[in-house]
């Protein structure tokens, strides 16, 4: 964002971008750019206070902030077709609330986990790590 630095964050190996949101609000009045990225979902609100710039930002960041990589689990951005194509689980997708498949330690078999739930347990790391004098 011209003329202002962000706070950067770590979050589980994952830096992102914070906003004061007067910062971010103030300069959406004078930048075109700002603006429709507002308008476009690229920046979202973290906190009343905060916001996360995401337009840097995967799946695969997002999956790590949330802790599908904590305690040796890992997973996967794409998941098996079988699965995908069954109706229930096409029409969430195509809502919008794609999926990863995650593998706890010692499961050779998965499981998926919506994108609902993983930007839940995201957003609560990044809280976590909003400076506390600042939140």
């Amino acid at each position: 964002m011209k003329g202002y630095e962000p706070h950067v964050i770590n979050v589980k190996g994952v830096e992102i971008d914070i906003y004061p949101k007067k910062i971010v609000n103030a300069m959406a009045r004078t930048d075109y750019y700002i603006k429709k990225d507002l308008k476009d979902g690229n920046y979202k609100p973290v906190s009343p206070e905060w916001y996360i710039y995401l337009r840097n930002l995967n799946k695969r960041h997002i999956g790590r902030m949330a802790g599908l990589e904590d305690g040796g689990a890992e997973f996967d951005t794409a998941v098996p077709a079988d699965w995908l194509d069954r109706p229930e689980n096409l029409k969430r997708w195509k809502a919008g609330n794609w999926a990863v498949w995650y593998y706890a330690p010692r499961d050779a078999l998965g499981k998926p986990v919506w994108s609902t739930e993983i930007w839940r347990k995201a957003l609560t790391n990044i809280r976590n790590r909003i400076p506390k004098e600042r939140k």
